[in-house]
């Protein structure tokens, strides 16, 4: 029962300070101006990485925009070639699709309104 107190009265001891908390300005530059805005520097490896995309980005939408192929996952232009071509995936489903169904209006019927 000895070898037991010590242990529990160990146990019982808590450090009354909390636990120290990292400032973000120890993380973290920052601006002067308030409200201060935080960051960290980026590396020159990925700033070319960013660039890279960036101008990848800028290309494609410039080849979309101008209806070149590979502009992109296909998109517009690709639709309207197969459609033009009539080869997409909508070919010859009009032959087989059963007739539209028209209201009553369409159909030059009278509707009449409960009053």
């Amino acid at each position: 029962q000895q070898q037991q107190q010590p242990q529990q009265q160990q146990r019982r001891i808590v450090d009354p300070r909390p636990p120290e908390v990292m400032q973000l300005d120890v993380l973290f530059r920052s601006t002067s101006a308030l409200p201060k805005l935080y960051w960290l520097p980026v590396s020159d490896e990925e700033v070319a990485r960013r660039r890279l995309i960036k101008d990848m980005h800028k290309r494609r939408v410039a080849k979309r925009a101008a209806g070149e192929p590979g502009g992109g996952a296909g998109g517009e232009g690709k639709r309207k070639r197969e459609q033009e071509a009539g080869d997409g995936p909508d070919a010859g489903a009009d032959e087989h699709a059963p007739p539209a169904k028209r209201g009553a209006r369409e159909q030059g019927e009278r509707v009449e309104r409960e009053a």
